[in-house]
């Protein structure tokens, strides 16, 4: 397994399959891509640093209540899978956002990679703006159990958010709370519509 790490791109991340690190890349001039071994590796490479004791935090999460709402859902006919996630501030909504996986290998997952991929790009997003402590709200219990280490992970992409959940802890706390799905929850609503919206089953 690879880890795919993108410094200029249309988006600048690490990805965990060649399809969606060719999705940043392809076309876009100056690009910038490699191939690592390790988390650690990727992560250094696109400029995700820690100073000698942590990494630098500015001062926007002091004292803010940051909450991300994630989602996910998958296609039947097409095996695409989106993500959609929606970022609270102080009750004040400051991004939402959506994404597309396609056909996946453990399409097994269905909607939950699109949760997964969700969860991870809320400490994406956390990292990149120094938030020292954020939740994540989801109303699949796997998207805590997994990162706290308390499922096994049992195939590649599971055990790969694992592993990317505990380096992102380092950084950051991470609390997790879960919601009954379609139960009216404004945000977690939101996070469904913007996943059906990148999945192609929206209506």
């Amino acid at each position: 397994m690879g880890y795919y790490a993108v410094k200029s791109g249309r988006k600048v991340g690490v990805f965990l399959t060649w399809s969606e690190c060719e999705e940043q890349v392809k076309g876009f001039k100056g690009a910038e891509y490699k191939k690592f071994n390790t988390l650690d590796e990727a992560e250094n490479f696109v400029g995700i640093k820690s100073t000698e004791n942590n990494i630098i935090y500015n001062e926007l999460s002091e004292d803010k209540n940051i909450v991300f709402y994630v989602d996910g859902s998958f296609n039947e006919k097409t095996k695409n899978v989106g993500y959609g996630l929606v970022l609270i501030i102080d009750n004040e909504v400051i991004i939402k956002d959506l994404g597309t996986t396609h056909p996946h290998e453990e399409t097994s997952l269905r909607n939950i990679l699109g949760e997964v991929k969700g969860a991870i790009k809320a400490t994406d997003i956390a990292l990149a703006n120094g938030y020292k402590e954020i939740t994540i709200v989801f109303d699949y219990i796997g998207i805590e159990k997994w990162a706290k280490g308390e499922w096994n992970a049992k195939n590649e992409v599971t055990k790969y958010y694992k592993k990317i959940m505990k380096n992102r802890m380092k950084y950051m706390k991470i609390n997790f709370r879960k919601v009954k799905s379609h139960s009216n929850d404004k945000w977690n609503d939101e996070a469904d519509r913007l996943a059906r919206i990148g999945s192609g089953t929206f209506k």
